[in-house]
């Protein structure tokens, strides 16, 4: 305070406080917290050197303990507080004392090997899964024994096929016509391929006929008990016999498996989200689990750790959204677990429940989410050393239980493989979560008062995707919505993915569709394709041009490095004709793979036509 000038005069303030916190804009409004900030004043001095934005342990707290939800708007700024009146407006930079472009560089080199990790990942797990893709493949239902043919129809394999659809298989086109869910088997007269689904038009092999009989008597059991899943092996398993009609506790194999199925629903919708990117879906969905509190067990204190984890949290979730704005790397984890779960094909599970396990997709999952959030909440930040310990532990140790469920015998011996080989993928994450926070480059600016908020957006790769969107046609059919199924028809039939339509000309030939149909998997490549493409010259010529188009060909390894294979996927026709019955195939993508960027000018603005991975 300052004098007036006489004894007995009112003050005036010669100083007052400044501060600012910096947030996300994520719809829990997530604050920043152990970023390293400078605040000068309107000169350029140093009003408050290089300190980090205020944690929960600042105030005592262990991140993740009941007391942080009620501080948390409280938490991420910093404050000074006696800036003079005369400092005028105060301006807050980022990371002073990182070289942050350094640090950029660094989780740049992180997240290629990362993903290229992944791509090594699936040509192993393909090489694991291969024996029951190929006897699904070649064999439908009878690979089974004829087995599950009613309940894994409606139950699993109806499951199956969706998310199949979907994700796409890192095989490739699945059989389809296998997972037709039925109600009932119906054994048909005649005989001819062997690898169609009893209850479809056609035949079957002869001699299976009284195997098929002797399956229907011992099903008959669990239709009239008004189950629809089907309770175990029949027996073409040497050593394997059927599970009793019920469990120890009074549940039949029926309500076991029909539980895990919807179950896995869910989480599975929570692999969507995380697949786009989306963090207002991705916490959308992480509320969605809420009811499974109430199955108890391993999946019930997952999803109540993980309700008490958004809402008294803060490190773990910062961590996640700087991950998802900046790189696809969890979105590509999802993606590659959920493309190798669609090679646990329905005749996997037959065999797997010959030996009483049930359907643990819930558990494959919860274990590797578990795993991901505790690598968030580990990483070691600016004044939090084990700041989020607790979290840390926590789903660690619920990581461990789901996967002391898988057992280790066969057939389900490989699950355990898949889930601890992409376990010591996702131990790199801390990694690059330590990098991405040492090169946040922000600065706020007319800082005025002591409590200033600043927001970083969190939706820049699908809010950039949006406007790409209404440019042109890209992202409609070569970005990560796009499904296999939706790729692999447009090769096959000739369907357009954004129409839905087969375009023809006027002899009724097909027309716009190539040999290939690829997508990027996710909206961040997808975009940093596109920002590649601005910086090329063919564009910077383009633009001082007066052309109308141009076509521009950018190396998929000068932007995402050589082991880039995970970023991409697609269809290709191998011999014969779109709308023709053509053979189709895995698109394979070599070094050579090139990115396709097609720019227009329309009214004198130029605008994004389409932009696609072409082998």
């Amino acid at each position: 305070m300052r004098n007036a000038g006489e004894f007995g005069c009112p003050t005036q303030k010669c100083g007052r406080a400044l501060g600012v916190q910096f947030f996300y804009d994520d719809p829990l409004q997530t604050p920043i917290v152990g970023l390293e900030i400078d605040l000068q004043d309107a000169q350029g001095n140093v009003l408050i050197p290089s300190i980090p934005t205020e944690t929960p342990m600042a105030r005592g707290m262990e991140d993740g303990t009941q007391h942080v939800a009620e501080v948390r708007q409280d938490l991420g700024g910093v404050i000074h507080g006696e800036v003079p009146l005369s400092a005028g407006a105060s301006v807050a930079t980022t990371n002073p004392s990182q070289d942050i472009e350094s640090a950029a560089d660094e989780a740049w080199e992180i997240e290629k090997q990362i993903v290229g990790n992944l791509w090594d990942f699936e040509q192993q797990m393909k090489a694991a899964f291969a024996e029951y893709v190929q006897e699904w493949e070649e064999e439908g239902w009878l690979g089974a024994g004829g087995d599950f043919v009613s309940g894994i129809g409606s139950g699993i394999a109806a499951w199956w096929n969706g998310e199949k659809e979907f994700w796409g298989s890192i095989w490739g086109a699945l059989r389809s016509t296998t997972a037709v869910p039925v109600t009932r088997p119906v054994v048909p007269v005649r005989t001819v391929s062997s690898a169609r689904l009893p209850g479809q038009m056609g035949d079957i092999p002869r001699g299976y006929e009284t195997n098929m009989l002797d399956h229907m008597a011992h099903m008959d059991h669990f239709h009239r008990t008004g189950e629809n899943a089907v309770p175990g092996i029949h027996g073409d398993y040497p050593g394997q016999q059927p599970p009793p009609p019920e469990t120890s506790d009074g549940r039949s194999w029926g309500d076991i498996l029909d539980a895990g199925v919807e179950m896995a629903k869910p989480l599975v919708e929570l692999m969507r989200a995380m697949l786009t990117g989306d963090i207002d879906e991705i916490m959308a969905r992480m509320r969605d689990l809420r009811p499974l509190e109430k199955v108890g067990g391993v999946i019930g204190e997952f999803a109540a750790a993980l309700r008490e984890a958004l809402d008294r949290g803060v490190i773990w979730l910062g961590n996640m959204i700087e991950m998802f704005r900046r790189t696809p790397v969890l979105n590509l984890i999802c993606n590659t677990m959920m493309r190798v779960i669609t090679m646990m094909t329905p005749n996997f599970w037959a065999k797997a429940m010959g030996q009483l396990v049930g359907f643990i997709i819930p558990e494959v999952i919860i274990t590797i989410v578990s795993k991901i959030i505790a690598a968030l909440a580990s990483v070691t930040i600016v004044g939090a050393a084990a700041g989020a310990a607790l979290i840390a532990a926590r789903f660690a140790r619920i990581a461990d239980m789901a996967r002391s469920g898988i057992k280790a015998v066969p057939h389900v011996a490989k699950v355990g493989t898949f889930v601890d080989e992409l376990g010591k993928i996702i131990k790199d994450l801390p990694r690059l979560a330590g990098a991405l926070g040492r090169s946040i480059k922000e600065r706020a600016d007319d800082i005025w008062t002591n409590r200033q908020q600043f927001f970083r957006t969190s939706r820049y790769w699908n809010t950039k995707l949006d406007d790409l969107a209404r440019q042109g046609h890209g992202p409609q059919k070569h970005e990560g919505d796009v499904t296999g199924t939706q790729l692999f028809d447009r090769v096959y039939r000739g369907v357009d993915p954004e129409t839905g339509a087969i375009r023809r000309n006027a002899k009724g030939n097909i027309i716009g569709v190539g040999k290939h149909s690829t997508k990027f998997n996710t909206p961040a490549d997808y975009v940093r394709a596109y920002e590649k493409a601005l910086k090329h010259p063919d564009y910077d010529a383009f633009v001082k041009s007066a052309d109308a188009r141009v076509e521009i060909t950018v190396k998929m390894s000068d932007v995402f490095g050589s082991r880039f294979h995970s970023r991409i996927s697609g269809y290709s026709i191998v011999s014969g004709k779109v709308g023709q019955n053509p053979t189709i195939a895995k698109t394979a993508f070599g070094p050579d793979t090139n990115i396709i960027v097609r720019f227009r000018r329309e009214n004198g603005i130029i605008k994004l036509t389409t932009l696609y991975p072409n082998p």
